[in-house]
């Protein structure tokens, strides 16, 4: 029998919950590079790391408050060996820091991309734009 290959990661989905323990939305989708280089799609605190990467490719930068996970997720490339499982790996508040102060979380994530070889200055302003309307979007409708 062949033998499985070693993971850098694996991630199931997050289940947004209000103060009163109510779910108001799962969250969380597959490895896509093409969609990891426009937004994080991956749930990062229901994703386990392999040790190896953090000595391959560094620790999280620190200049990063919010958005750090991404970019530390963005430097792995396409070529990141995962597993998703489709079930609820974490309950977590709905009022983080992501979700919070949302208007920094976009800026650190386009200043970000903008450094990315894959992205670049253009397409991270163009991603910000398109999620700052989405974001808008979703406020106006009442949408968590």
């Amino acid at each position: 029998a062949e033998a499985e290959p070693e993971l850098d990661l694996v991630f199931g989905r997050v289940a947004f919950i209000s103060q009163e323990g109510k779910i108001l939305r799962y969250w969380g989708h597959g490895w896509d590079w093409n969609r990891m280089r426009k937004a994080q799609v991956v749930a990062h605190s229901g994703m386990l790391h392999n040790r190896r990467l953090f000595d391959d490719h560094g620790l999280f930068g620190v200049e990063y408050t919010i958005a750090g996970d991404y970019e530390f997720l963005l430097r792995l490339g396409s070529g990141a060996k995962t597993a998703f499982l489709n079930d609820v790996m974490v309950l977590m508040g709905a009022d983080g820091a992501s979700r919070s102060d949302l208007g920094k979380c976009l800026r650190e994530v386009r200043t970000i991309q903008a450094k990315h070889p894959d992205i670049g200055p253009i397409r991270a302003q163009i991603n910000y734009a398109i999620a700052h309307i989405k974001a808008k979007v979703r406020h106006c409708l009442g949408i968590f």
